[in-house]
């Protein structure tokens, strides 16, 4: 690291010591480019910025709570992720024994639209009500006492208010490119807007440039409008599988000090490692989780090999989603035929394969068994459920979703 780089972190004293030491930076900074979300198009000063952000947030940059922007070579400046939003409200949350829900909607009348600042060119308006477990129980014991005194309905709602939570607005323009759907992307804006008046978080958007501001759009506070590093405006992705391919291997040998296997000149195959969902977006419909799966399986894991291991812990992990039950055979048939359209795990590819995993996520329990993620079991019988129901059955009482 050069002189200049070094002197560019903050020095550690009583007042700084939230910023980190010097040492800590640095490895940091070492470790964005070598592992964090396209931290291999950063330079040694822009992944300083990021660390040293990112200990002033107290936040983690290889998990996509924290970004640098940068336009084609000019950086536009540090930003949260949603995650570290989501983060935040969730310590919030346990700390008060709280609870938060949220309802999106659409928002397509154009007067509605103009109300809220949408702009004209907006693609899409969505609008989420989130709601607070603490603001709903203290709303109608308000309204209850109020009522319970002969105050009529228009008299409450002057004291107690119209509504017991909080809107928030996310917008797509007609001029923004993201890979990311159009919906998808609104409301992940519109859940920051909500997620920052009600639990007060300050932080947002830096700007290290002169006009840097006005190149990046209202509530772009996400790490969707990150392309391999960069802001969306900049050109496609153009590498082939390859090249891709060859990055990562040149970062896990910055990291690890030996390589990825590379791809099987044969086959041209890859060998690759399950990643499981994100919690935040489940459980998932049936539906939902059946794109789900065909998206990993022509997608990430396209080119994937699956050891014999992996397809019988694949297996496994799905019947165990049926732990106790006589039927437990069938069921995992059943979800089978549902997701992948065949009942048996040897007619399984590759590709399906990994996918599966990706979704049951099994880890070791304390006696060394392999289980499924909690929320792959409530997914898993639903199903089972919707199964039963096309089939005129009576569908069991479901189990009860894990919250997170």
């Amino acid at each position: 690291m050069s002189e200049q780089e070094n002197r560019a972190i903050v020095p550690v004293s009583h007042e700084l010591a939230a910023l980190g030491r010097r040492p800590e930076v640095k490895e940091l900074a070492r470790r964005i480019q070598t592992q964090g979300p396209a931290g291999m198009k950063l330079t040694g000063p822009e992944a300083l910025t990021l660390a040293q952000y990112s200990f002033s947030l107290g936040a983690n940059p290889l998990i996509g709570e924290t970004w640098l922007l940068k336009s084609q070579d000019r950086v536009l400046g540090v930003m949260p992720g949603v995650r570290l939003y989501r983060r935040r409200a969730d310590e919030n949350d346990e700390r008060t024994d709280n609870v938060r829900w949220m309802e999106p909607e659409v928002v397509a009348d154009s007067d509605a639209r103009s109300q809220l600042g949408v702009p004209l060119d907006a693609r899409i308006c969505v609008s989420v009500r989130l709601y607070r477990r603490s603001q709903t129980q203290a709303y109608a014991a308000l309204a209850e006492s109020l009522s319970k005194a002969g105050a009529p309905w228009s008299d409450i709602r002057q004291i107690a208010g119209t509504k017991p939570y909080i809107t928030g607005v996310g917008y797509v323009t007609s001029s923004e490119k993201s890979k990311m759907p159009d919906y998808q992307c609104a409301l992940k804006r519109a859940e920051v807007h909500a997620l920052k008046q009600a639990y007060h978080l300050p932080f947002g958007f830096i700007a290290l440039g002169e006009g840097a501001e006005s190149e990046v759009p209202d509530g772009a506070v996400l790490e969707e409008y990150i392309h391999e590093g960069e802001w969306k405006e900049v050109a496609d992705d153009n590498r082939t599988p390859e090249e891709k391919h060859e990055n990562a291997v040149k970062g896990a040998e910055a990291l690890y000090g030996d390589p990825v296997e590379a791809f099987q000149k044969e086959t041209g195959a890859v060998k690759t490692e399950p990643q499981p969902l994100d919690k935040a977006d489940r459980p998932l419909t049936p539906s939902l989780l059946a794109a789900f799966l065909a998206r990993r399986a022509d997608g990430k894991h396209a080119n994937g090999i699956a050891s014999k291991e992996q397809r019988g812990l694949a297996m496994g992990a799905l019947e165990m989603c049926f732990a106790g039950d006589k039927a437990s055979t069938e069921k995992r048939h059943s979800v089978l035929a549902y997701a992948f359209k065949v009942t048996s795990g040897n007619n399984l590819t590759n590709p399906q394969v990994l996918a599966l995993l990706d979704w049951l996520a099994p880890s070791k329990d304390s006696g060394g068994h392999w289980t499924p993620e909690r929320m792959a079991v409530t997914e898993a019988n639903a199903i089972v459920a919707a199964r039963m129901v096309e089939a005129g059955q009576e569908p069991l009482p479901m189990p009860e979703p894990v919250p997170f």
